[in-house]
């Protein structure tokens, strides 16, 4: 079968789509992973879910500037800060206290 140049150009703008893609969805699974794991105890189990989909929606819009592994360098603060600014909101929520400077070091270092 011959292949077109055409549709071998389509194909692989889709493959590096889908690569980005798949490299967004790895980056955003481990800050939701890394940030749970320090968060865990301040997030009742019935708002886990809820908690977990406002931030991952949130990481997901900066992410969309990520393209080559050095742009994470730029993301990624900026990616803690929200982080820490969601679940500071969920906690204004439920009428607790922000976190800790010390929680906020350790989530943003």
């Amino acid at each position: 079968a011959v292949v077109s140049t055409q549709s071998t150009g389509m194909d692989q703008r889709r493959i590096f789509a889908l690569r980005d893609k798949v490299e967004r969805v790895s980056v955003s699974t481990a800050v939701l992973l890394l940030s749970f794991s320090n968060l865990n105890s301040l997030i009742i189990p019935m708002d886990s879910q809820r908690v977990k989909e406002t931030i991952k929606r949130h990481i997901d819009i900066l992410l969309e500037d990520f393209v080559e592994d050095i742009d994470l360098i730029h993301i990624l603060p900026n990616v803690a800060v929200q982080v820490v600014k969601d679940v500071n909101d969920y906690l204004e929520e439920k009428n607790k206290d922000p976190l800790s400077a010390s929680m906020v070091e350790e989530l943003t270092k």
